[in-house]
């Protein structure tokens, strides 16, 4: 069975760009023979600048990462909701490691 592993990036901010980031993130899990989780994704359908949707967003965010492997943390930026999830995983021991914008551009390509 592939291993799970959960997308931890920043979404706040300039919300499109940091989309495309996940975009390539993604493509990095799935070809490094993981299957990505990314709840990301879910604002395309939440408005992440309401607490309330953002709240949601996160609780489900939370609930797939306990479903995980592994946390792989990517981006030079570590945002608020990223400290939450890292201090989730230190609380239920799930590996964490740190995935740097070099090393997606020498697997995927720059």
């Amino acid at each position: 069975m592939q291993k799970l592993v959960y997308v931890c990036a920043p979404l706040s901010g300039d919300i499109i760009r940091n989309l495309l980031e996940v975009i390539r993130y993604t493509r990095y899990v799935l070809k490094c023979g993981a299957v990505p989780i990314v709840p990301h994704f879910f604002a395309l359908s939440l408005d992440d600048n309401n607490p309330e949707e953002r709240g949601l967003g996160m609780g489900v965010g939370r609930f797939l990462l306990l479903h995980c492997d592994e946390m792989w943390i990517f981006g030079p930026r570590i945002s608020e909701g990223m400290v939450s999830e890292m201090k989730l995983c230190e609380h239920v021991a799930i590996h964490m490691k740190h995935i740097s914008d070099d090393e997606v551009d020498k697997l995927l390509g720059g």
